[in-house]
């Protein structure tokens, strides 16, 4: 792989990620990642973990998504005691979401 493939997945990626939070709501990891899956820009085998959460911080600290904490006691009992993390588009997140579609 070179660098402009690269550039072009990780533009991919990025346009997805914030097509389905502007598509389906408000999301965490999971939902995220089962969006991407749905529409066929990532692999159901592919573990979230190894590249959602890294893309979703770099998203968050451009300015284009916001996060917040969401706990509860059936979270809470789910999760080890760890609040989910939701993430929502920005309006940067929406002007960056139809920049990268052109």
């Amino acid at each position: 792989m070179n660098f402009v493939t690269a550039g072009r997945q990780v533009t991919q990626l990025w346009c997805g990620i914030l097509g389905v939070i502007a598509h389906d709501g408000d999301g965490y990891g999971l939902s995220i990642h089962e969006g991407l899956v749905k529409r066929e820009l990532v692999s159901a085998s592919t573990d979230p973990m190894a590249y959602l959460y890294d893309v979703l911080r770099d998203m968050e600290a451009r300015g284009w998504l916001v996060s917040r904490e969401v706990s509860s006691p059936e979270i809470a009992a789910l999760r080890g005691g760890r609040p989910r993390i939701c993430y929502a588009l920005t309006d940067a997140g929406s002007v960056a979401r139809q920049v990268l579609a052109t």
